[in-house]
């Protein structure tokens, strides 16, 4: 198998959506989301990648670029390398797909069972335009938040950046691997209490909407994990050669376990 990984940098009906702008909330929703309670959390749509990666996870100097799980370089490498990917990961994709199997899906139930267990109550936000991963992925806050019901005045941003199976070197096993980037915003800039420790979320002012918490978190990649965000992957989901595309139903359990772990780290660093 010749491949690579790249790089890549989220409940009721939402009341109104808007696209991207920098004049950010109105006065009107800014004076209803200061009366919502900290412990609501609107979770915006998360992302369904493009395509599920496979191949292999080089340990490549980072370039510059700060990851957890060590994956990097991988799209600026991959030619050198002679690695052509785009017909195996579409493979990959399509298998894992077969088996009805979504990541976004998965993250936005595990993340609202999760959240739900340290104390905050989740709130659909519905939204196409992802373009709210912050200048990690080369994107920006959205402008306009979704009007939701109940009111929220912090959004949750879960942003899938890559999803698959990854090995450390060729004719090694494949392993499964997620990472996403998180972030909370406060449309308000309200200090944000977490619901079980009383940690104290502050605003960092970096404009509309303030940041108060952020967080890049990646299951699998290389081991040992170089971060607390970092998890190791589970061994009982790996999968050897192209079985990854003839047990589809296999690979998608270990993507849904990376998913309820991560879920739970986030939960955890937000209690």
């Amino acid at each position: 198998m010749r491949t690579r990984i790249r790089i890549g940098f989220i409940g009721l009906l939402s009341l109104a959506a808007w696209g991207c702008s920098t004049n950010g909330p109105s006065p009107q929703q800014l004076e209803i989301a200061q009366q919502a309670p900290p412990t609501r959390i609107g979770l915006l749509t998360i992302n369904e990648p493009k395509l599920y990666e496979v191949g292999v996870q080089y340990n490549l100097p980072n370039l510059g670029i700060t990851l957890p799980g060590r994956i990097v370089g991988m799209g600026m490498t991959a030619l050198a390398k002679g690695v052509d990917t785009t017909a195996h990961n579409y493979k990959f994709t399509e298998a894992v797909h077969s088996s009805g199997f979504r990541i976004s899906d998965q993250l936005t139930v595990d993340v609202r069972r999760e959240l739900e267990k340290v104390g905050y109550q989740v709130v659909d936000a519905p939204i196409t335009d992802h373009r709210h991963t912050g200048a990690a992925d080369g994107g920006s806050f959205l402008g306009k938040y979704p009007q939701t019901q109940p009111p929220v005045d912090f959004y949750l941003h879960v942003h899938v950046g890559l999803a698959g199976y990854a090995a450390p070197a060729h004719g090694q096993p494949l392993a499964p691997i997620l990472q996403v980037h998180t972030q909370l915003v406060s449309l308000t800039g309200r200090a944000h209490k977490t619901p079980m420790s009383g940690k104290v979320h502050a605003a960092k002012k970096t404009g509309e909407p303030d940041l108060l918490y952020a967080a890049t978190m990646t299951y699998g990649g290389l081991t040992p994990v170089s971060s607390t965000n970092d998890i190791p992957t589970d061994p009982r989901y790996a999968l050897s050669g192209m079985a990854h595309i003839e047990h589809p139903e296999h690979a998608a359990a270990g993507l849904k376990a990376a998913s309820a772990a991560i879920a739970d780290k986030l939960a955890q660093n937000l209690k």
